[in-house]
């Protein structure tokens, strides 16, 4: 009883936040707290790149993105999508149902969800996701140049929770609390930074 009034009350400040969420019947509960991705430039943006020129001049599609959350309560799965921040046409490609095996446990709660974005469809300009790839290792992340001229739009990351009970709760980066990612046509790396995602 102690833990279930514990889960109410969490339910209740969780509620109050815009990245978070709590299942109908209180049975678990998400609050999104980071997004970041494994290109940051040197004002301290995280972005996106579907072209990437490595330090040997060949060129990289993917993009590692990481969101950070807290979860509480029983969980069967969840599902992941980025969404487009000014257009939907691409957000059907860019979603992916992972179990909580996959999920990288930062401590008692508190988890990492990373992935590789896919942008490499031939032909395409802008941020068209091909897939997304599950990978739960840290990442370095990398120092980047970008031209803001190359910028071609954002995303913000929905997630939802398949609780044991057969109910679901969502959440997204999609307030202001979580800066949306900025997405360019091409990024270039400059080096390693010591951060890891």
């Amino acid at each position: 009883m102690n833990k279930l009034l514990g889960l109410i009350g969490l339910a209740a400040i969780l509620a109050s936040c815009g990245s978070s969420g709590v299942a109908p019947d209180g049975s678990a509960s998400i609050r999104i707290t980071n997004l970041k991705t494994e290109y940051k430039t040197g004002q301290g943006e995280y972005v996106a790149c579907d072209n990437v020129k490595q330090l040997d001049g060949t060129y990289a599609s993917q993009t590692a993105v990481a969101t950070y959350f807290t979860l509480v309560g029983g969980i069967k799965d969840l599902t992941v999508q980025l969404k487009g921040s000014t257009t939907s046409a691409y957000d059907n490609n860019y979603v992916k149902t992972i179990s909580a095996s996959e999920l990288a446990a930062l401590n008692t709660n508190d988890y990492r969800l990373t992935f590789y974005a896919d942008s490499s469809a031939p032909g395409e300009s802008g941020f068209l996701p091909q897939g997304i790839v599950v990978k739960p290792i840290a990442t370095k992340v990398k120092l980047v140049t970008v031209n803001q001229a190359d910028r071609v739009g954002s995303f913000y990351t929905f997630v939802t929770v398949n609780t044991s009970t057969g109910r679901n709760v969502k959440a997204d980066t999609s307030g202001i609390v979580i800066p949306r990612v900025g997405t360019y046509t091409t990024c270039n790396i400059q080096g390693d930074t010591t951060e890891t995602l």
